[in-house]
């Protein structure tokens, strides 16, 4: 398990794993207070970060980007460019993704913070001195 959250008695992990107790998962898991449950198929890859909104949840997967689960299916809300998304947090429609990447320019790593608007992804500032490990919104 790479990445949990949750809001009262409802949780949801993301990860590498496969299975929990006798079902079979693919990389998230939702718990209602009782038990685990998969949802839908899973994920296209490892999670490196969950953050429940409402009935939505958010995951950011590697090599997918992050993508939104909106009861029924998954969908992308882009791919955030030259990242990996270690950190989400969601405020409203805005979600904020935090990580590391690769500077075109110097080719060095870099840590940034991108937010989603609803309709694309935009860096916030030039980036960190460190890699972005942990987001939180109050």
């Amino acid at each position: 398990m790479l990445a949990v959250d949750a809001r009262g008695t409802q949780a949801v992990a993301g990860g590498t794993f496969t299975v929990v107790g006798p079902q079979r998962f693919n990389g998230v898991a939702a718990w209602d207070g009782r038990t685990w449950s998969p949802i839908g198929p899973g994920l296209p890859g490892a999670c490196t970060a969950v953050r429940l909104r409402g009935r939505e949840i958010l995951a950011a997967v590697r090599g997918a980007g992050v993508l939104l689960w909106n009861g029924q299916q998954w969908g992308s809300l882009g791919t955030c460019p030259d990242l990996s998304v270690q950190a989400l947090v969601a405020q409203g429609e805005t979600v904020y993704a935090g990580g590391y990447g690769t500077d075109a320019t110097t080719n060095l790593r870099t840590a940034q913070v991108w937010r989603w608007d609803g309709s694309g992804w935009t860096s916030l500032g030039a980036g960190t001195g460190g890699d972005v490990a942990a987001l939180e919104s109050r």
